[in-house]
């Protein structure tokens, strides 16, 4: 479950004149991303939210190339491609300049990629000045007017509306032979069947694509309104070996041909549609026929939002987030949703609970992104600029012009979406970027003591507490990847991007590695629990690349030479526990169980 929480940020391009938010694309660790307009190109780091490069194309170039529509980024993040609505496609080198000095004025010689420094062992700390830079590289013309773009990898996919896919690579060539023409791609409405036909419509074209490299696949919408997903039994996607598994026929008008825009889950394998009509339709591939059916529709209720719904328009954009657990939805008016994988709405901007303007909160929303693991969601918005009538003398304020904005939204997870075990269930744990949110039940809320160290802040329910993580610990390894409370509900553990953390409600104190370096080696990916005093991890080692299950004891300092290591053969995507029972479930869909006994000597023995 996803929560919004606190009020939204609003940032702005330093610029004089009014502008237009267009596009909106994060790199794939989403730790920066680029914001488009017609004319402008500029780069934001995630944390801290900053901006940190700006290039206004020529009147040359926006007369010789045209206006920017689409961006994307290598893997690497070293190169950035920008698509324009005459057909060309202009590469960037992404050049960071070392940082000279920090937003507090202290100097460091760090890496500039890494965007919080440790100075020194007493936690202080630093942001760096980052600076990035694009020079452009090369310019390619497709030729067409291109209607999507996007990264496969090695190469990038384009889209025209003369029916082709182009394979482009990243020094600027393209690759003819690799291209895939919607003519002659082979159709299927399931991979079980033998029937296999062409379609033959000559103005037919994608209008909108996406890619997953975990589903292998491209979704695709038509110009005509129908989907489907092209897959291939290669990352290559030879046209050879490249077939489209299109949505069966319907005689309901209301979901065949209506599909505007699409987005891939590959943890749950389904493909999300948006539609003309503002409904969202979300398909599962069926696992014996290799088929895409019908799994639920998604869209506002005509009791809670009466007036809204009316107005929608099509559902023209969907984004899910990181971990694939929920799924954001934006239709034409600017509104926008968000949902549980399972068609549940959990937020709306246009909530009649927000203001007396439904309106006004968010303004006209037009671009939607995720952050990093979906603690936080980049909206471009429009707001009117008003002014004082001067027609009459009634104090009449009438838009003047629009403008965009950026608007940063933050957000509560529950910890049981990334670490699902049947541990403590009568305590309620959510977990934020670099908080955690706790409330206790039961008789536990009283034996907390004072309230050091912790805060309450959520509504003026007592229960709540709110327990920020220690800096030293935290900003090397934001953002919160797990956390597991006990079943006596006093003891709390949270893992980072490296290592973890402990914390003691009584004592109100945190226990860290004493040894950065054996924090460091730690990579928490399988899970965090507990078992009686000790905390059960499934890791990785990062120095030595090998997937472990580890066990520390609170009683004791976090060292590896109090740990207990079994290795595995492959990693660790769940744990789970059961009285004195370890279960564990890995890649290579094996399940383990171990038995968990306590023995008497030296630990790590």
């Amino acid at each position: 479950m996803y929560f919004p929480i606190g009020s939204f940020r609003s940032l702005s391009i330093p610029i004089e004149e009014s502008y237009d938010i267009i596009f909106i694309r994060t790199t794939r660790d989403r730790l920066k991303l680029v914001v488009l307009t017609p004319t402008i190109i500029t780069i934001w780091l995630s944390k801290p939210s900053t901006l940190v490069g700006l290039i206004r194309r020529s009147e040359n170039s926006i007369a010789t190339h045209g206006h920017n529509v689409y961006a994307e980024w290598r893997s690497d993040t070293q190169k950035l491609v920008v698509s324009t609505e005459k057909g060309y496609v202009i590469y960037y080198k992404v050049v960071i300049d070392k940082p000279k000095g920090s937003f507090f004025g202290s100097i460091s010689d760090e890496d500039p990629c890494e965007y919080l420094i440790r100075v020194n062992t007493e936690a202080q700390f630093e942001f760096p000045l980052v600076r990035i830079k694009l020079i452009q590289d090369n310019v390619l013309h497709i030729g067409s007017n291109i209607q999507g773009l996007i990264n496969l990898g090695p190469d990038l996919l384009v889209a025209d509306d003369k029916g082709f896919l182009y394979r482009i690579s990243w020094d600027g060539s393209l690759h003819q032979q690799l291209t895939l023409s919607i003519s002659t791609l082979s159709y299927t409405t399931s991979l079980s069947s033998n029937r296999v036909f062409k379609i033959h419509k000559p103005d037919l074209y994608a209008k909108y694509i996406e890619f997953s490299p975990l589903l292998n696949g491209i979704g695709i919408i038509f110009s005509d309104g129908t989907s489907g997903l092209i897959i291939c039994e290669t990352s290559k996607f030879e046209p050879q070996q490249c077939q489209c598994i299109v949505i069966q026929p319907s005689n309901d008008e209301k979901i065949w041909k209506t599909h505007c825009c699409v987005a891939l889950n590959a943890i749950y394998q389904l493909l999300a549609f948006g539609s003309t009509n503002g409904q969202g339709l979300v398909y599962y591939i069926d696992e014996l026929t290799a088929s895409l059916q019908l799994a639920f529709k998604i869209q506002l209720s005509v009791e809670n939002f009466p007036d809204l719904v009316e107005n929608l328009g099509a559902l023209c954009s969907m984004k899910w987030s990181p971990d694939y657990r929920v799924l954001c939805t934006l239709w034409e008016n600017g509104a926008f949703a968000i949902w549980t994988v399972f068609g549940i709405l959990l937020h709306c901007s246009h909530s009649s609970e927000q203001s007396i303007n439904p309106m006004e909160p968010y303004g006209s929303c037009r671009v939607i992104e995720w952050g990093p693991d979906g603690y936080t969601l980049w909206v471009s918005s429009q707001k009117g600029i008003t002014s004082p009538s001067t027609a009459t003398d009634d104090d009449v304020e009438l838009p003047v012009q629009n403008s965009s904005q950026l608007l940063l939204l933050n957000f509560l997870k529950s910890a049981v979406i990334n670490n699902p075990h049947s541990g403590s269930i009568e305590h309620l744990l959510l977990q934020s970027e670099d908080k955690v949110y706790l409330y206790l039940s039961g008789n536990q809320q009283s034996t907390n003591g004072n309230n050091n160290g912790l805060s309450i802040s959520v509504g003026c329910d007592v229960g709540w507490q709110v327990i920020q993580l220690p800096q030293l610990y935290i900003h090397n390894n934001w953002p919160i990847k797990f956390a597991c409370i006990d079943n006596t509900g006093q003891y709390l553990a949270v893992a980072g991007q490296h290592g973890f953390v402990h914390f003691s409600l009584f004592t109100r104190k945190w226990k860290l590695f004493g040894n950065a370096g054996q924090e460091r080696d730690i990579r928490v990916v399988g899970g965090l629990l507990w078992w009686q005093e000790f905390i059960v991890c499934g890791c990785t080692s990062t120095s030595e690349n090998r997937d472990e299950i580890r066990l520390y004891s609170r009683l004791t300092n976090l060292d590896n030479q109090f740990s207990n290591v079994a290795r595995l053969q492959s990693p660790i995507i769940c744990l789970n526990i059961y009285d004195d029972t370890l279960i564990v479930f890995s890649y290579d869909l094996h399940i383990m169980l171990y038995g968990l006994e306590r023995k008497d000597g030296k630990p790590g023995k």
